[in-house]
Formats: C-alpha cells, sequence, structure tokens
C-alpha cells in the first residue's frame, strides 16, 4: 500500500461500518483499502461515497466501489468535487420520481437522453417541478391546438377527463389498461 495511513484507514472502515450498520468482512474491507489505494484519493472521498450510498440504501461495497470507479473516471478526484457531482445526481434521482409520475411514465426505463433531459433540467437550469408541469401542460395545450391525436398519461379519472376537457376542449380516446 502506498502511502495510506493505517490508523486513519482503521477509523474510516469503522465509520463505513456503522453507516452500513454491519460488519464488513475481510473482502469488503480489501475493497475499501483497494479504493483509496489504487485512486490515490482521500479516506475523505470514500466517506462521501459512503455517506451518499447510505442515503439511497446502496448498501453494498461493491456499488461502493462501482460508484468510486465511475466517478474518477469522469475526472472527480477530490472530495469536494466528489460531494457536488453526488449532491447533483441525488437532486436528479429525485426529481426522476416526480416527473416519472407527471408524464406518466410508469413500466419502462427511462431512456439515456430522458435522463440527460432530467439531469440539465435539476441541476443545470435548477428548474423547480411546477416549472416543469407548468412547461408540459402548455405543451400539452399547444399540440392539442394543433389537432391531431397526441400520446400522453391519463389518470382514468372523470374529474381528470374533465378537466382536460374544459382547459384543452379536448376528448380522452383510450381507455386506461
Amino acid at each position: 500500500m502506498r502511502g495510506i495511513n493505517l490508523e486513519n484507514m482503521v477509523v474510516i472502515i469503522d465509520e463505513c461500518q456503522n453507516a452500513f450498520g454491519k460488519i464488513f468482512n475481510s473482502h469488503e474491507i480489501r475493497t475499501l483499502v483497494g479504493i483509496v489505494d489504487y485512486l490515490g484519493v482521500s479516506s475523505d472521498y470514500l466517506l462521501v461515497i459512503i455517506s451518499y450510498c447510505r442515503k439511497m440504501s446502496k448498501l453494498s461495497v461493491h456499488y461502493v466501489e462501482s460508484l468510486a470507479y465511475e466517478m474518477y473516471n469522469d475526472g472527480i478526484d477530490s472530495a469536494k468535487e466528489l460531494e457536488v457531482r453526488l449532491k447533483a445526481r441525488e437532486l436528479s434521482a429525485s426529481i426522476e420520481g416526480k416527473i416519472r409520475k407527471l408524464f406518466g411514465i410508469k413500466d419502462r426505463a427511462l431512456t439515456t437522453r430522458e435522463m440527460e433531459f432530467i439531469a440539465r433540467w435539476a441541476s443545470e437550469f435548477k428548474y423547480e417541478m411546477d416549472v416543469i408541469k407548468h412547461a408540459f401542460e402548455e405543451e400539452f395545450k399547444e399540440k392539442i391546438e394543433e389537432g391531431g391525436f397526441l400520446l400522453c398519461h391519463w389518470d382514468g379519472t372523470p374529474e381528470t377527463e374533465e378537466r382536460i376537457k374544459e382547459e384543452t376542449k379536448a376528448t380522452i380516446r383510450c381507455i386506461p389498461m
């Protein structure tokens, strides 16, 4: 091991075990030490990842390792940069669920392009959900005014159907399955 402070690593491993609520086996300990040693990152870098994983309920050392290498390969090599990147990822994940509900996406994974849009809306543009909802509704109304058909989510309630009729003069032609 190149220049790792063993006493410091013992404290870090202990903190990681406390965060995950379990005692690591020897393989998991070697993996965590390997992250710090091989990548040459600080122990704070590892703690930031551990904290993020705990928040996201990803309590697997394998996930920690994958995330560490992903971030490092993306050029994120300091704990401070890592915090910023993971905060943006966390924000994107929280807004993703709300957008899935708004757009009526239930049974499929989001495409890479959709994920990129959501990430930009959340972190780069810092759009709030009410702005995204308003834009979606305005786009919906414009498409209805152009005529033709529009594929969109409908929750199946008479109240929503009535609201759509009032606001857009559109009628619902499909029944949800």
